[in-house]
């Protein structure tokens, strides 16, 4: 799915309690990418915001959201974040306008990711020899340790071989602790989080 100018609302999920995930997509020229609030968890992964006019993502209101493999390029903030619990792993922040993460009230999770500078994101009490993106947060800020160079290749795929008929073969995967069986597929869904594209 790609969202862009022609539908210039964001992708907004919330519910109480809800357990979503959003993959794949690109999100361009939007006000903001994706929304998520309202005590939501969400997976967000494998996707593309970029020149987004506010931020590629913007969680708030208690929201719960884990942020894996995405690029943020050239948003006027990549990722927003306010009263909400976000986890950030692989993602690619690149000349972003203001800055790459924004974020007050509640606890950020950010080892792991590439702010476009080996030296990491500036910020003015956990990094300020950071030559990378800007971050401003609260001091429940967790950053390093960060990428020191840029990922090659931004997707992955699974290398574990399944045979279905080959009794005992299960898939599980675990999201905010919530544990869903991909193999065998329990729903039409799993199928696709098989693949290996």
């Amino acid at each position: 799915a790609q969202q862009n100018q022609s539908n210039p609302d964001p992708l907004a999920t919330s519910s109480t309690p809800s357990v979503s995930q959003i993959e794949g997509n690109t999100f361009q020229r939007l006000r903001q990418g994706v929304e998520a609030f309202r005590n939501v968890w969400v997976t967000v992964s494998n996707n593309s915001f970029s020149k987004n006019s506010e931020a590629g993502i913007f969680a708030f209101s208690n929201a719960n959201v884990e942020i894996l493999n995405n690029e943020f390029i050239e948003n006027n903030v990549g990722i927003r974040q306010n009263s909400a619990s976000t986890t950030l792993r692989d993602n690619i922040f690149e000349r972003n306008t203001s800055m790459a993460l924004e974020a007050y009230g509640g606890t950020v999770n950010a080892p792991g990711n590439w702010w476009n500078s080996s030296s990491g994101p500036y910020h003015s009490l956990l990094n300020t020899g950071g030559g990378g993106e800007a971050v401003e947060s609260n001091e429940a800020a967790t950053l390093y340790p960060w990428l020191f160079e840029k990922p090659k290749n931004f997707k992955c795929c699974s290398s574990v071989y399944f045979l279905p008929g080959l009794q005992g073969s299960r898939l599980y995967r675990k999201s905010f602790g919530i544990e869903n069986q991909l193999w065998e597929p329990n729903r039409n869904g799993d199928i696709k989080k098989l693949f290996l594209n």
